[in-house]
């Protein structure tokens, strides 16, 4: 039992120290889009740095390189 119990504590300490997992509802794939139309549907991007930032739409917001993906509706303010 005690060989089962110390293996599961390292992982579960390996899991703690890592960079904490950026939830999107929507992830931007490659290729990335080179033109967007211009309807106006916003939504929350989440970029490379962590800042959150409102696109005009999904497309627009993933034709950004840094922008990891969104969520629907505009970022809270």
């Amino acid at each position: 039992m005690r060989c089962i119990g110390l293996p599961f504590f390292a992982l579960l300490l390996v899991g703690c120290a890592s960079e904490p997992m950026i939830v999107t509802a929507v992830h931007c794939s490659e290729p990335r889009p080179m033109v967007c139309t211009m309807d106006y549907q916003p939504v929350c991007g989440q970029r490379e740095d962590n800042v959150r930032q409102t696109y005009a739409n999904g497309c627009s917001a993933c034709g950004d390189t840094e922008v990891l993906g969104f969520d629907q509706g505009a970022c809270p303010e």
